[in-house]
């Protein structure tokens, strides 16, 4: 599982992508080293009108509880029946460890043409305190990123992160389509510096590529 993503696209894309409204104030800053406990752009739907406001990403920081999404028909079908509603997370890429080792090597993976992946989600509301938080769907990984890491989040194309959002599928039908979306041309992964792990450092220079 990701814990860790990066947002630096261009807000007039998203904007015009799904028709948001430009009158909200919504914050876009460019950020390469987003991990859970920040709050994120996320992206929701209401009788016909997509909207993205700023939510947390999971209840807490990364080393506190996270939600148990997974893969699994059943459980994905499960998590939806206490979300409050479907969310889709635009992000320009995400960070894996191999074996889940923090002390190895960090990669990257975005789109081989540099616009934005859409992961699939759900948004909660943390009962005792009262907020909303938003959760990533964790999918099997596709051939390209299985060597480095045995699960990743549920990653959209445009067109299937606006039906997810109208709720034109079932979260099984989610899963069956989105993995078979990407072809592993469409997606690059590389070797990035450790100093992901440092969650002070936020520069450009995070997801340059470095030698093996």
């Amino acid at each position: 599982m990701s814990n860790r993503i990066a947002f630096f696209a261009d807000a007039a894309d998203l904007r015009e992508t799904f028709d948001l409204d430009e009158s909200r104030e919504v914050i876009f800053d460019p950020h390469y080293n987003i991990a859970r406990g920040h709050h994120i752009p996320v992206l929701t739907e209401h009788e016909g009108v997509f909207s993205v406001e700023r939510i947390r990403w999971g209840e807490g920081f990364e080393k506190k509880s996270t939600e148990p999404a997974t893969s699994r028909d059943e459980d994905v079908v499960k998590l939806e029946k206490r979300a409050n509603a479907r969310a889709v997370i635009p992000i320009s890429g995400f960070y894996i460890w191999k074996s889940r080792k923090k002390e190895d090597h960090p990669f990257f993976v975005r789109k081989i043409d540099n616009s934005l992946l859409y992961a699939a989600g759900f948004i909660f509301r943390d009962q005792a305190k009262d907020f909303p938080y938003a959760e990533m769907v964790i999918t099997d990984s596709n051939t390209l990123i299985q060597p480095i890491s045995e699960s990743m989040p549920c990653i959209l194309k445009e067109g299937l992160a606006k039906e997810w959002l109208r709720k034109n599928m079932s979260a099984s039908e989610l899963l069956d389509t989105a993995n078979s979306q990407f072809l592993i041309t469409d997606l690059t992964v590389h070797r990035v510096s450790k100093e992901i792990n440092d969650l002070s450092k936020n520069e450009k220079s995070l997801i340059q590529p470095i030698p093996k």
